[in-house]
């Protein structure tokens, strides 16, 4: 009988001492989820100019009813092997709404660091590809775009009930427009600025300013001399630009001046003199003399373009084509400013 009640005792001991043992082992493996507030704030050259202006041009005035912000932010385990990196939330937004920093508060979860990435696109309601109130890219929801993005002026978590939603392209730069001529080209005539802070270490109500960087550049083309036909100038992966004969051969005929989005969107932006944030894109220039005519290429050529920078490239022996070798460019240049009336002294009331 007592050995009976020793190992009843015993047995008793034992599924206690292993009860404490699992409830002190969860203490140890659930630790409570704490949160911090993470503050944003729109910064950059929309702004205003982050360097020293030169003779210059204006981009676009920004209607900011009509300009569009999307922000998407990633989240990546401080700890652990091979942390790897997934959607957290998103948020698209109008400029005027996004330039008031209490939209862009967000509770974020503790334990991780966290991606910022953001991209504006300058008077986005005119040209970006809508679809029953939403976005195509880059304000799209899903990889392959089926999904628009509709502008609400505030964040959403990216896991939602009916799975993963998150502004998946806003780094492409390609960019689903209401124009044919330039839907979903690699450097499509749009003024895109974009933004990036990586790897932030959240600090509980500290203000994190993006930075938004022009990512395009400015180019017009003219020429004088052309007796005949059209010229088609094609900067590779954008709309194509034309330029027609003049009936005076003597007279200049220019191009308007294109904006086009650059395919870098996430590279720092270099600072200090003659330091800039380039891409060397392949000019090329066809001739046609008559409509219905061939083509014929007169010009094949490699030309470095700068951001926030106007080019201005003439076409210059352009009355010898035909000849080899005499067709060729020469590039001006000049940085963006946001006031060209101010570029030049000499402008002021004050002069004498």
């Amino acid at each position: 009988m007592k050995i009976k009640h020793l190992m009843i005792t015993g047995c008793l001991f034992t599924a206690f001492t292993l009860q404490s043992c699992i409830e002190e082992k969860n203490l140890y493996q659930e630790p409570p989820t704490t949160y911090s507030d993470l503050n944003l704030k729109l910064d950059g050259d929309y702004l205003f100019t982050e360097l020293p202006m030169a003779r210059s041009t204006k981009p676009t005035v920004i209607d900011e009813s009509k300009t569009i912000v999307g922000i998407a932010i990633s989240m990546t385990p401080k700890e652990g092997p091979n942390p790897t990196s997934k959607p957290y939330a998103y948020g698209i937004f109008q400029l005027d709404k996004a330039k008031n920093p209490e939209n862009l508060k967000i509770r974020v979860i503790d334990g991780y660091t966290y991606r910022i990435s953001c991209s504006m696109i300058a008077n986005a309601k005119d040209s970006i590809l809508m679809e029953d109130g939403g976005f195509a890219a880059p304000f799209d929801l899903e990889r392959n775009g089926k999904i628009k993005g509709e502008c609400l002026n505030k964040f959403l978590t990216a896991e939602q009930v009916d799975g993963v939603k998150f502004l998946y392209n806003i780094e492409n730069p390609k960019i689903q427009t209401k124009s044919v001529g330039q839907d979903k080209c690699g450097r499509p005539f749009i003024e895109r600025y974009h933004g990036l802070i990586d790897k932030l270490n959240v600090t509980d109500g500290m203000e994190n300013p993006i930075t938004l960087y022009r990512r395009f550049f400015g180019v017009k083309f003219k020429q004088t001399g052309l007796e005949s036909g059209q010229l088609r100038i094609q900067l590779d992966d954008a709309p194509s630009i034309y330029l027609d004969a003049s009936g005076d051969i003597h007279n200049t005929v220019e191009t308007g001046l294109k904006m086009v989005s650059m395919k870098n969107l996430t590279a720092n932006i270099p600072t200090g003199v003659n330091q800039h944030l380039t891409e060397n894109i392949k000019v090329t220039v066809y001739w046609k003399k008559n409509p219905g005519e061939d083509e014929k290429q007169i010009i094949n050529s490699t030309i470095t373009f700068k951001r926030n920078y106007i080019h201005s490239i003439a076409l210059t022996n352009i009355d010898h084509i035909g000849t080899p070798g005499n067709v060729g460019i020469e590039i001006e240049e000049g940085e963006m400013g946001e006031d060209p009336e101010q570029d030049l002294p000499w402008q002021g009331d004050n002069f004498q």
